[in-house]
């Protein structure tokens, strides 16, 4: 597959290699100020940021331990936690009231995602 300058991939012109430099600049400074700026509102300093970094680059065990964390974290974060229609108005008992029943469903479900998650870190 070949180009020129006059021709256009995927839809879009191919640019001057100067353009392409001044391109890629723009986005490496964007990403360095925008990742900064992610850091410092999250309390660290971008030096133990990077310093972690190097850390984790030189040890197989910890690189394991935070793939497997990222795991469970991109887990949880696909569970659906959307409000669930299972509780009748009708079916009031004494004392209890509707919007009561509904919060308890709610803690129990998310109290069974706590305990298997404490059980997925427990086999780790």
């Amino acid at each position: 597959f070949q180009t020129t300058q006059n021709s256009v991939a995927l839809g879009e012109p191919v640019l001057p290699p100067e353009e392409q430099a001044r391109r890629r600049k723009r986005i490496v400074q964007s990403y360095i100020q925008n990742s900064g700026k992610v850091l410092r509102a999250m309390g660290m300093p971008v030096k133990q940021f990077n310093e972690l970094g190097r850390e984790i680059a030189q040890s197989e065990k910890l690189k394991g331990r935070i793939m497997e964390q990222a795991y469970l974290y991109r887990m949880a974060a696909t569970i659906n936690m959307d409000r669930s229609h299972f509780i009748d108005s009708d079916d009031n008992e004494v004392g209890s009231s509707v919007s009561g029943k509904v919060a308890s469903f709610h803690r129990d479900k998310v109290q069974l995602f706590c305990q298997s998650m404490s059980e997925i870190e427990k086999l780790r």
